[in-house]
Order: structure tokens, then C-alpha cells, then sequence
């Protein structure tokens, strides 16, 4: 087993029914943490956090990747708070979250190490992402505000693609085939250093599913950092593994989590914030009694 003092890099990986991904996760982390090794000398960890998954993902981790170090949540406690366990007991100087249905390319961890490393002010390095059949994902985001977030929810966004102001939170004018600073980075696959946590915090827990790492992403922000996306880095991800077998119940989530980001970080005292925040109430108890109505009619 390799000294902990000795670990340069920690890969954090929450687990939550990934029975389908995780071989391929570990497999591909593992490579990527080899040539980590070669390229830099540092040595690795991969830690795993099972969030009470109901499927194998346990059995398929503890019988194929003896070297990686498997730790259990007795219930299921959420993407947020799970990613806090394993970042607690990391030892790397540098931190690495991974989604669990990713892929990582072999010099993808390289890459993005190499960037941190070349800027003092960076905060999180994110790489580019594509599906499991290669198409390109554009998944960077501007930390969102009520106008933006109208603009997308009236479908101007997509009128006015081109928009830097218009279509400006989820960055539909940027190609990602490009090296820029951007608000918020895809939380699928973040490297940071190890000081950055100490000095910000870890992922707020009141955003257990959605949100944290927009609301991370602001802290690191407020710190006088910046976030960069890295294309020369190549993550393949299959978007919303653990989130689409429960679909309706994550939309309701996420338009949950979008309103405490809203109250948590953006005043309440324009007449746009106040009228989109009432309708919002409205509309989320609207789809919190049809949610109700419809596992109750059919269970």
C-alpha cells in the first residue's frame, strides 16, 4: 500500500447504483492515474463512496479493484454530502471529483494537473466532455441569475443563440472547442488543490443533488479565483446516470435547488427576482401535489 504522505492526487468518486459504469470508471481512472504517475512521479489514490446503492455496484467494486478504497454511507445521503466524505479522508494535495459514469481519457488527468499548475489563480480546471459516442457536450455554465434564467426558461435563449448577454447561461455562443475562463465548470470531473478546500469549504449540504457545485463553483469565485475549461482534457460522460431512472422526482429537485441557490445568493429586492421567485413557489407546489397524485394512484 502506498504511504498516504506520499499521495500527490486523490480521485473522489460518489457511487450511487452504477453497477452499469463503474467498471468502466475505475478502469479508465486507474490508466489515467498511471500516466498521472509517469508524467509527474507523484503517487494516487481512487477513493469510492457508496451513497446506499441498491444495485451491485458494491459487490462489482470490492471483487474487481482491491486497491481502491471503498467506504459505505449507511443510508442514502446525497451527492453533496458524499462527496464531502471522501474529499475528509483524501490525502492528495490535489483533488480530483469524478462522476461515476465517466470514462476518462488516458491523459486527461495529466492535462489538467499540468494547467493547474501553471496558474496560481486557478480554482477548478475542468476538461471537455463527450458522450459515450463521442458527440461533444456543451456543459459550461455563467453562474445564473433571474434574467438569464427567464431567457432560458421563454425559449430566447435558443432564439437568440448568439447572444453573449441573451443566451449567456448556458453559454449557447460558446463552441467548447476552446480554452476559456468560465463561470462554472461541469461538475462531472473537477481537479483543485487541496488548499482551495480549506480555504472555501466543501460543498454545501442544503444542496444535496443539485446545485452544489454552482454554488461551489460562486465561493471559489467570491475567493478571487478563476475556473478554466480545459478541451485538451477529455472526459466521456453518460449524462444522468443515477438521476434518470427517477426523473420526475430529479426535475422537481432541481427546480428546488435552483430556488435556494436563488434565496441562498441573489437579492429578492427587484420586482423580476420577487415575481419569479412567487412563481416559482407556485409552480413547485403545483408539481409537488401531481408528483403526490401520481405515486399514489400508482401504488
Amino acid at each position: 500500500m502506498t504511504d498516504t504522505k506520499q499521495i500527490a492526487l486523490s480521485i473522489v468518486i460518489p457511487v450511487y447504483n452504477g453497477e452499469l459504469f463503474i467498471s468502466d470508471c475505475l478502469e479508465s481512472a486507474q490508466v489515467a492515474c498511471q500516466k498521472f504517475t509517469a508524467a509527474t512521479g507523484g503517487a494516487t489514490e481512487i477513493i469510492c463512496i457508496d451513497d446506499g446503492s441498491k444495485d451491485n455496484s458494491i459487490e462489482v467494486i470490492e471483487s474487481q479493484f482491491k486497491d481502491i478504497t471503498l467506504l459505505r454511507n449507511e443510508t442514502n445521503l446525497g451527492f453533496a454530502p458524499t462527496c464531502n466524505r471522501g474529499l475528509a479522508v483524501a490525502s492528495g494535495e490535489y483533488l480530483y471529483l469524478l462522476n461515476q459514469d465517466t470514462r476518462s481519457r488516458p491523459e486527461s488527468l495529466v492535462t489538467l494537473y499540468n494547467k493547474l499548475c501553471s496558474d496560481p489563480r486557478l480554482g477548478i480546471v475542468g476538461p471537455k466532455f463527450v458522450g459515450f459516442d463521442g458527440h461533444l457536450q456543451s456543459e459550461c455554465r455563467s453562474l445564473p441569475t433571474y434574467s438569464n434564467v427567464f431567457y432560458e426558461f421563454t425559449g430566447l435563449a435558443r432564439l437568440f443563440a448568439n447572444s453573449q448577454k441573451i443566451a449567456s447561461w448556458r453559454l449557447r455562443w460558446f463552441d467548447h472547442l476552446s480554452e476559456m475562463f468560465v463561470e462554472q465548470p461541469m461538475g462531472a470531473a473537477m481537479l483543485f488543490r487541496r488548499s482551495l478546500l480549506e480555504e472555501i469549504g466543501a460543498l454545501d449540504e442544503s444542496f444535496p443533488i443539485f446545485f452544489n457545485d454552482v454554488d461551489w463553483s460562486r465561493r471559489i469565485l467570491a475567493a478571487g479565483y478563476v475556473n478554466l475549461y480545459c478541451p485538451t482534457a477529455v472526459v466521456e460522460h453518460f449524462i444522468g446516470s443515477a438521476t434518470k431512472p427517477q426523473k420526475p422526482k430529479m426535475v422537481l429537485e432541481s427546480h428546488r435547488a435552483l430556488y435556494r441557490y436563488f434565496k441562498k445568493w441573489q437579492p429578492t429586492d427587484g420586482i423580476l427576482s420577487k415575481l419569479t421567485l412567487f412563481i416559482w413557489r407556485i409552480g413547485l407546489s403545483a408539481a409537488g401535489t401531481l408528483r403526490a397524485w401520481y405515486w399514489t394512484l400508482r401504488g
